[in-house]
């Protein structure tokens, strides 16, 4: 137990059902279950998706002839949701750096909504409030043509935890069918992905 004026950190149910609560009632989404199990957030989830309408999310890494290829991608394993990463196949590319060093990429584009759903409930649930606050702060920066753009740091997915870093990152794309950026950004709130 922590100390008084230190609270300790949520476990991810208690931030599903913190951001559920959260999530304000509107005219064109007028479900929400009054007993938050993880099923029906779940399906609460989908349902602001399905307003939200996001057409693809796509994921790209790389690994340096440097980097161990299996550690990589087990890293990226972490940043996927666990009942459809087995499904998620990454097309490799060999390129060639700058100095001649050999470069493998890794690219995947998800299609399947309830992929994508699971998916963005891992961002929203997983990256840390700091972060998503400097997503809010440097929005501008991050979205560009109907996309929003998150870049998130190799070592800590390695370690299971998401956090955003612009050198040599897991770069995912959130390609929305909507391409105001306001729009991105009331979508991105809903979603939780932005403070």
């Amino acid at each position: 137990m922590g100390s008084p004026g230190h609270s300790r950190r949520r476990t991810k149910t208690e931030r599903n059902v913190a951001a559920y609560w959260q999530y304000p009632q509107s005219k064109d989404l007028d479900w929400k279950p009054k007993y938050p199990s993880k099923k029906n957030i779940l399906e609460w989830l989908w349902r602001v998706l399905s307003h939200i309408s996001i057409a693809y999310i796509e994921i790209r890494f790389s690994a340096n002839a440097t980097e161990n290829i299996e550690k990589v991608v087990a890293a990226v394993q972490q940043v996927l949701p666990s009942n459809y990463a087995e499904d998620i196949t990454f097309k490799e590319s060999n390129l060639q750096g700058h100095y001649g060093n050999p470069i493998t990429l890794f690219e995947a584009k998800i299609r399947d909504k309830e992929a994508i759903s699971a998916l963005v409930e891992n961002l929203s649930f997983s990256l840390g409030e700091s972060d998503k606050r400097t997503l809010s702060k440097q929005i501008h920066l991050h979205v560009e043509r109907g996309s929003l753009y998150i870049r998130l740091d190799k070592q800590a997915a390695f370690q299971g935890k998401l956090k955003l870093r612009t050198s040599d990152p897991i770069r995912i794309r959130l390609r929305f069918k909507k391409a105001k950026v306001k729009e991105i950004i009331k979508a991105c709130q809903k979603l939780g992905l932005l403070k």
